[in-house]
């Protein structure tokens, strides 16, 4: 390796690589666990054979000049003229550069847009060889609009090494830094209508305490015209006030720009530099509402908005704010439904607990309504006499915030939060020793009483009720005392009790809990009913195979001649194979209802038999496998009538796809623009085993990001034919031993959720998934404007 004057750069130089008469790989790896660097991967390099003259690498390079870079396999005969050897489909005039193995072609005009350049096989190495074949190549000459964008997101900042403040930014020279602070006895004034990330009514609580130029063109190795990752260090800019929250502003102006324009104009040199503008005009010291610094600059005209080489372009649409809170403290707090928050914090450094930490809650007129310090563990609760809207931990110097009202309150759609409500700090279980019970029964129920808190005395009545159907009180017991906690109601119905939902009440103090008594008048089976298929799984394949239905009195005797009637129900269920387990085998865009067929109804022969075929058809809508459910009925001759209950596995197709898309990220499912991505494909019977396709269709839509929540549920399937029709590709593959693949690339400046299909035309399966796609290092659109989208609602109801 080899230093250079860049101290986080170093210079890693392979030499000595022989080539030989085939190709070689060269592995590079690397792995910064040594130096606490959590960044590891490998890069693969292949070395030509001998003899094997030919380009290895192509690059088009945007600044500060455009050339296009290319690197053959051996050192290019400089005396040769290039002139129609190396060239542009499109017919643009090049002027070269010839450096050992390393041409550069420099075009006449700036080039934009996809551009095909072709290397003829008449070009000579140094040794006079020629390439066996010409070359052609499509480069993509995009210059990107200078921007700046965040990394990451959140508000706290934990103190390390400084106060490091890292983000992006693309054809700029320079940045604009605008710090501006909001006083930490201002915070619970602004917690009042924002949150930590907020910036409403800023001019109330804060003023600018810094403006500052800051230069990125200081390496010039780096390429401007590419994502390049920069930060700031807050620590020497800014005087560190405990609790005050800083709002950092990256704006930039045409000055700064890189982006090349045909014709180049200055800005108003009246414009003053940011380093010679005051922290804060006059329009901080009046009580104006609005807060318009800088919004457009001098000379803005809409029309010219986008365009990069008009002063319009460069205004407060563009820059990117956030605020930053230097705090090592950790904050979670969580309440329920009684009058205690708790309280847990630890050290964002070293994720240990906090002891001793003062926690003050504060409710929205900024008053103090309650405080706590932590325990050795961090953890804390506290009694809020009324609702708080935000909390304050007290560290020594150190303050963390946190606002506290619904609104802030993180999500729990996704996780599993059903159980008792706790009343008043009572909680209670009722359960009985069965689910149904006949008119006339005896009922025996328990009641379990968990009173954690002691607020309830010794002997404290608790009451049992019994409501029949109609709300009628049936039975009230009254209970004073339990074996530990555990009270037993014994209770019994009349032998002509109305069936239907029952309800049992316990009341203890202001808490009520409820079970629904299910009474029916239940008759048993006397015919033992049984339908046997040779196969364990049913299949399109076997439609035609006969089923036995065997139809026996439960004493032994032959049900023969009985009317009987076999029918059958289809409903969607997930598919998936043993050897398989990471491959979609359903489609999403299909909808199918659930649909009931009959497939018997006649009479038994003399030995109370009788075939069923299970012809269940081939049920072209089917996501993938269905659940067959079986009600077997057998009439006697008195009215009275059997049943039975059973289901199995229904294959509707004789193949079934499946795909499996690269697992590329945190996410699982994220592709990058202008990058290829395979998707494996599987093919298999209804066992799993594998099949040879030699045609399947795949096709790539654009989806909507609420296409799933927005269109109703009968149309719900059909949203590619009709309100999706955005197809980005399609073509045809094929599978060898039930594998194959397919390849996927979404070119920029696309973006969005997309969909793959993968369908066997003659069979009729096929199989999606759902991508997402994006700019590469963007993957969390932390700037971008999220498009239409829903949160997940969880709907219990109170009652059966």
């Amino acid at each position: 390796w080899q230093f250079t004057d860049q101290t986080k750069k170093f210079d890693f130089v392979i030499d000595s690589v022989k080539r030989s008469e085939e190709i070689i790989p060269v592995v590079l790896s690397w792995d910064g666990d040594p130096v606490n660097v959590k960044e590891y991967g490998t890069d693969t390099t292949r070395i030509p054979a001998h003899g094997d003259f030919q380009v290895v690498d192509i690059t088009v390079i945007q600044q500060p000049e455009q050339y296009i870079r290319l690197q053959f396999s051996d050192p290019i005969m400089a005396s040769q003229n290039l002139d129609g050897i190396i060239s542009l489909k499109s017919g643009g005039s090049l002027k070269f550069e010839v450096k050992s193995n390393e041409v550069k072609a420099f075009p006449q005009n700036r080039l934009s847009g996809a551009q095909t350049i072709q290397v003829a096989s008449g070009i000579k190495n140094a040794m006079g060889f020629k390439m066996k074949a010409s070359y052609s190549n499509e480069l993509s000459f995009r210059d990107v609009l200078p921007e700046v964008r965040l990394i990451g997101k959140g508000v706290i900042l934990p103190e390390s090494d400084g106060l490091i403040f890292p983000f992006e930014a693309v054809n700029l020279s320079a940045v604009d830094v605008t710090i501006l602070k909001i006083f930490e006895n201002n915070v619970p004034q602004f917690l009042q209508v924002n949150q930590l990330n907020g910036d409403r009514e800023i001019r109330r609580v804060g003023r600018p305490v810094l403006r500052k130029k800051v230069p990125l063109n200081v390496n010039p190795e780096l390429d401007a015209g590419q994502w390049n990752a920069y930060s700031i260090d807050l620590a020497p800019l800014i005087a560190k006030e405990p609790g005050a929250i800083y709002q950092v502003e990256l704006s930039f102006k045409k000055d700064y720009s890189l982006f090349h324009c045909d014709d180049e104009t200055d800005e108003d040199p009246n414009l003053k530099s940011m380093d010679d503008q005051p922290l804060a005009d006059n329009s901080w010291d009046d009580g104006n509402y609005y807060y318009y610094y800088d919004y457009y600059p001098a000379g803005y005209d809409w029309n010219e908005r986008d365009n990069p080489c008009h002063i319009s372009f460069y205004n407060r649409n563009r820059w990117v704010t956030r605020n930053v809170l230097a705090s090592n403290l950790g904050i979670i707090a969580k309440g329920g439904s009684g009058e205690q928050l708790r309280i847990a914090v630890t050290d964002l450094r070293t994720t240990q607990p906090l002891p001793g930490v003062t926690v003050e809650l504060y409710n929205y007129q900024q008053q103090k309504i309650g405080e706590s310090k932590t325990d050795p563990n961090g953890f804390t609760r506290i009694d809020m006499k009324s609702k708080p809207w935000f909390l304050i931990a007290r560290n020594g110097e150190e303050l963390g915030y946190m606002r506290l009202d619904d609104g802030s309150s993180l999500s729990l759609s996704m996780f599993e939060v059903n159980g008792q409500r706790v009343q008043e700090g009572i909680k209670g279980f009722l359960y009985g020793e069965r689910g149904v019970w006949r008119p006339g029964d005896t009922l025996f129920l328990n009641f379990i009483l968990d009173d954690k808190m002691k607020s309830l005395p010794d002997d404290y009545p608790v009451v049992f009720e019994l409501k029949n159907p109609q709300g009628q009180l049936v039975n009230r017991l009254v209970k004073t005392s339990g074996v530990d906690g555990f009270y037993n109601f014994t209770t019994t119905t009349p032998d002509d009790a109305p069936t239907g939902l029952w309800s049992a009440i316990v009341t203890v103090g202001p808490g009520r809990f409820h079970k629904t008594i299910r009474i029916e008048t239940v008759k048993p089976n006397r015919l033992k009913l049984n339908l046997e298929y040779d196969q364990d799984i049913l299949s399109f394949n076997t439609r035609k195979q006969d089923g036995t239905l065997t139809v026996k009195w439960l004493h032994g005797a032959v049900a023969r001649n009985l009317k009987a009637r076999v029918m059958v129900t289809l409903n969607s269920v997930w598919t998936s194979f043993e050897n398989y387990k990471d491959y979609v085998f359903y489609d999403a865009t299909q909808s199918f209802n659930p649909e009931e067929i009959t497939l018997f109804d006649g009479k038994l022969d003399e030995k109370g038999q009788a075939k069923v075929k299970a012809d269940l058809g081939m049920q072209q809508n089917a996501p993938g496998m269905l659940k067959a459910s079986f009600m077997v009925r057998a009439f006697e001759e008195g009215g009275d009538f059997s049943t039975d209950f059973f289901s199995m596995d229904y294959a509707p197709y004789p193949v079934f796809v499946g795909l499996k898309l690269p697992k590329t990220g945190t996410w699982g499912n994220e592709f990058m623009t202008d990058s290829s991505y395979m998707v494996d494909i599987a093919t298999v019977d209804e066992k799993g085993n594998p099949v040879s396709v030699p045609r399947l269709e795949v096709s790539v839509y654009k989806i909507s990001w609420r296409w799933w929540w927005d269109v109703s549920y009968r149309n719900r399937g059909h949203y590619i034919q009709t309100n999706y029709q955005d197809l980005v590709m399609t073509y045809r593959t094929s599978t060898t031993n039930g594998r194959g693949e397919a390849h996927v690339m979404i070119e920029y400046p696309e973006w969005g959720r997309y969909l793959i299909q993968v369908k066997d035309p003659e069979g009729g399966h096929s199989s999606s998934q759902v991508f997402y796609v994006d700019w590469p290092d963007w993957v969390s659109r932390d700037n971008r404007q999220q498009p239409e989208g829903a949160k997940v609602m969880n709907f219990t109801l109170d009652k059966e």
